[in-house]
């Protein structure tokens, strides 16, 4: 073999090392969501890419946790679900045993970036996410009916008034001087929900209840005992949310807080539940479900995803017997839909 075909086959042989060095690195190298675009890209194109295939990069690039479906408990930013025989309390950004939180018979509970609550209408303990307990609070005699974390406190219902729990001095005052009760006096549900200094309290059962809002600071009532139908409700800025209506014909209002005046924003003749968080109003029918932005605007969010549960900050999603935690940025992402 002549000096130049050597020279020439051992070009080609590196430059084909060289192609496949690159074509491994660079698909090493990628990033789950570039991962997830490129066989999203290569679909479009119309390869075969298989929607479970396509299911799993979607959910390495955006799910911000993933867990066992078997789920015992849904709180307002967490779930707690079984693990290989053992419980974990698992939200957006960590997950540990509830063995290190002591959790048993939760029925009640709330996280921040602080702190995490659990409890039960005898009381409630308080622990920092490495599961270390912080604080607790027995409620003695009269029962506690919800509660909800804010900031440093623990704010809850108990004796059919609103009371603040300070965890960093553990001492206990009334939130202003309301008594809230329910369509029906003796037996009913409680819930609250804290989000931009104001405090909704929603008290009924069985698709009967009455939805007051309070000032956080203040303790002062901005609106009472408004009557709604569905126990999901939520608060936006200066806005309240909430369900009116009944089977076959249901309408979600906006309340303004300041003028108390009232808008329908959407109308619905079949819907199976409805949920609110901090971007979505998500209408469960059936199998499927549609989401909604607060204008009642319905929004094309590209992926169908087997809906399971709404939290604060996102979707809890269904695949492949687990369950995925999608943050709502993520949601929204142009480039996240299927």
């Amino acid at each position: 073999m002549s000096n130049k075909s050597y020279t020439a086959v051992t070009a080609s042989v590196v430059t084909a090392m060289f192609f496949c060095i690159q074509t491994v690195f660079w698909g090493c190298s990628k990033s789950p969501e570039e991962k997830y675009r490129h066989l999203l890209q290569k679909q479009q194109a119309g390869e075969n890419i298989s929607g479970d295939d396509l299911w799993n990069a979607y959910f390495k690039a955006f799910a911000s946790v993933s867990f066992s479906e078997k789920v015992t408990f849904v709180g307002d930013n967490f779930v707690i679900a079984a693990n290989d025989g053992a419980l974990e309390i698992i939200s957006p950004k960590w997950k540990y045993p509830v063995a290190e939180a002591g959790g048993k018979g939760i029925s009640h509970g709330s996280v921040n970036d602080r702190f995490i609550l659990l409890g039960n209408r005898k009381g409630f303990s308080i622990y920092n996410p490495e599961g270390e307990k912080k604080a607790s609070f027995a409620g003695g005699k009269e029962e506690i009916d919800a509660m909800t974390l804010y900031f440093d406190e623990v704010i809850f219902m108990q004796d059919n008034a609103v009371k603040v729990y300070d965890i960093k001095t553990e001492s206990v005052t009334g939130l202003g001087v309301e008594k809230f009760s329910s369509p029906y006096k003796k037996f009913f549900n409680s819930h609250l929900l804290a989000n931009n200094g104001k405090l909704g309290v929603l008290c009924g059962i069985g698709g009967s209840y009455y939805l007051s809002v309070l000032d956080l600071e203040t303790g002062k009532i901005l609106i009472k005992d408004v009557t709604v139908s569905s126990s999901s409700f939520y608060i936006k800025g200066n806005s309240l949310f909430c369900v009116k209506g009944g089977s076959g014909s249901w309408d979600i209002y906006e309340y303004d807080l300041q003028t108390k005046n009232k808008n329908k924003i959407l109308s619905m003749k079949e819907v199976d539940n409805m949920y609110f968080n901090d971007s979505f109003i998500v209408l469960k029918k059936g199998a499927d479900a549609e989401f909604r932005d607060y204008g009642g605007k319905k929004l094309e969010l590209g992926i169908k995803p087997d809906f399971y549960g709404i939290i604060r900050d996102g979707l809890i999603l269904r695949h492949n017997s687990k369950l995925h935690i999608v943050l709502n940025s993520s949601l929204l992402k142009k480039d996240s839909n299927l």
